[in-house]
């Protein structure tokens, strides 16, 4: 199945509600999904455990101190939805397939990371059809995305081996969003970068997105310079600790803005986020905002 559907509009329900509902006559079942980003799985799997359900996260970076788990403990059998990185997922396979008839569906999400820029953000995508071998022909695999076009959509159902044909094939709602509006600047060289951004987002929280890791420190330094407030980095460079510490502040109102690169906040449940900054587009020198 390919479920293609806006943020917020319920794809995370495809998955969560089928693995609780197998775990409703299989105590022993285990729900896989994929996910690329170690604070998305942190958030879903929060949201889950306070609804008294058994969920977990593994990614390749897990400690104690984070709340990750073991891929052996992961998929012993006292959880009902393990959420996975792709690369731990790819170096397990082993284990997956042992235990494959205890899995009723696999879903991989953020999908369209199997494409275009997608693969050098995380190249263990391009692998992820290695998964239909571990789990078999009639184990459900799901492949959900807010973000793909007719040729990456192509791209997700050929690297996963999807058969469309097969009951549902594709899942797909509009991505009209009239409350959302978009605007794109020229970025101004000389000009201070903590105003050309800052005059943008006077108003509610605010995610500033960056290419670079570098780049995410400076400009978080030039919009506290400007806002005379705490605006906080969040990249994979941080020590675990200061990453997570970033995160909480900023999911707790504690700071009004956060700096990141492009592998934070997607599918981050933060209801008064007011604006997205991207600071240097792939390929152009300019400020998008939406």
């Amino acid at each position: 199945m390919l479920v293609l559907k806006p943020t917020g509009a319920g794809k995370s329900l495809f998955y969560q509600l089928a693995a609780v509902a197998s775990a409703l006559t299989n105590q022993q079942s285990c729900a896989i999904i994929i996910s690329p980003l170690i604070a998305l799985m942190q958030d879903q799997v929060e949201q889950l455990r306070k609804c008294g359900i058994k969920a977990c996260y593994v990614s390749s970076l897990s400690q104690v101190d984070d709340g990750g788990v073991s891929t052996e403990s992961a998929f012993g059998g006292s959880y009902h939805l393990v959420y996975i990185s792709p690369k731990a997922a790819l170096a397990r396979l082993d284990l997956i397939k042992k235990i494959s008839a205890r899995i009723p569906l696999v879903a991989i999400d953020e999908a369209h990371c199997i494409s275009s820029w997608g693969f050098d953000f995380n190249p263990s995508y391009l692998q992820l059809g290695k998964l239909r071998d571990a789990i078999g022909v009639s184990t459900p695999l799901i492949a959900v995305t807010a973000t793909a076009n007719p040729r990456v959509q192509t791209d997700i159902t050929n690297a996963l081996r999807l058969d469309l044909s097969l009951g549902v094939g594709v899942v797909k709602s509009t991505y009209n969003r009239k409350e959302i509006f978009l605007q794109t600047n020229k970025v101004q060289s000389g000009q201070d970068v903590g105003l050309q951004i800052g005059q943008h987002i006077s108003v509610g929280c605010c995610i500033v997105y960056c290419m670079t890791r570098d780049k995410v420190e400076s400009i978080a330094s030039d919009l506290k310079s400007y806002f005379k407030e705490p605006v906080l980095p969040y990249h994979a460079g941080m020590d675990t600790e200061d990453r997570a510490a970033s995160l909480k502040q900023w999911k707790d109102d504690q700071c009004r803005v956060i700096v990141a690169t492009i592998a934070f906040g997607m599918g981050i449940d933060k209801a008064n986020v007011r604006s997205v900054v991207h600071w240097g587009l792939p390929g152009a020198r300019c400020l998008a905002l939406e």
